[in-house]
């Protein structure tokens, strides 16, 4: 793990714990159901969802993903709206002041928020504020918040805290998750689900 500051592009990361990504994301997909409004941010676990979401017929999806955009607009059933703001290239996704303003509108039934570091005293957690921003807008606007996180980065915190524990539902992972980690976050509230 880097420092609290180090993320790998996109492209880069879309290759790393690739496996537990797809358990996540088919895990993340089982929760939605057809004709439901759905936020789903950037980054490589979530694009992993937004190739899952594909196979639906009739669906609302939110996103700040250019690559997710790109994926969800091949299905003519699934209504995409992307969020507008400032392209930030490594990440492939919208993010700043007018990402956030965007939003203010919007109103979903679920949103799946990743994130770089999930702990028990820190809470959620990215690498910058400009993601950070934006998260915390997407969790304001939906009914449901579940976050997605490979067990790496579970224990871990990264610069800009997102949220505390008790502002996310759910939390999907996969099954590397160390036992007394999944304890401590159960007894915090959180409802827990590994990927299989």
């Amino acid at each position: 793990v880097g420092n609290t500051l180090y993320e790998p592009p996109f492209s880069e990361r879309a290759v790393l714990r690739q496996t537990e990504k797809r358990k996540i994301a088919r895990a993340a997909a089982d929760l939605v159901h057809e004709g439901e409004t759905i936020l789903l941010d950037a980054g490589t676990t979530c694009h992993e969802i937004a190739l899952r979401l594909k196979e639906f017929d009739r669906l609302t999806v939110v996103t700040n993903s250019l690559a997710t955009a790109q994926t969800l607009a091949e299905n003519e059933g699934i209504q995409t709206i992307l969020i507008g703001g400032v392209v930030q290239s490594s990440r492939r996704a919208t993010l700043g002041a007018l990402a956030t303003q965007f939003l203010e509108p919007i109103q979903c039934d679920k949103a799946f928020v990743a994130f770089s570091g999930v702990d028990i005293t820190t809470g959620f957690s990215v690498i910058d504020f400009d993601a950070a921003q934006v998260k915390r807008q997407m969790m304001t606007r939906a009914r449901q918040v579940i976050a997605v996180a490979d067990s790496s980065k579970i224990g871990q915190t990264s610069f800009a805290r997102v949220a505390g524990l008790n502002e996310v539902s759910t939390l999907i992972t996969d099954s590397g998750i160390v036992p007394e980690d999944r304890y401590t976050l159960e007894e915090a509230g959180l409802r827990i689900i590994v990927a299989e």
